[in-house]
């Protein structure tokens, strides 16, 4: 099934699931920010947090690209 031809519900579900699995969330965390129309500013702090943690630098190069 492509993206386009899910329903919204199933479209919000699915970018729920993909947001928790990418930042180590818990869904219904991912869901409270989504539903409540508000800015994803604090799963975009988790996930540049995640990020570093594993070693990506800020100009999205590899951690072997960064340290090369």
């Amino acid at each position: 099934m492509s993206k386009a031809s899910l329903s919204p519900e199933q479209a919000q579900r699915m970018m729920v699931r993909e947001l928790s699995a990418a930042c180590g969330c818990d869904p219904r965390t991912v869901k409270k920010f989504l539903g409540g129309g508000r800015v994803i500013d604090s799963l975009a702090l988790s996930l540049a947090t995640k990020a570093r943690e594993l070693g990506f630098a800020q100009n999205d190069q590899t951690p072997a690209q960064a340290s090369a």
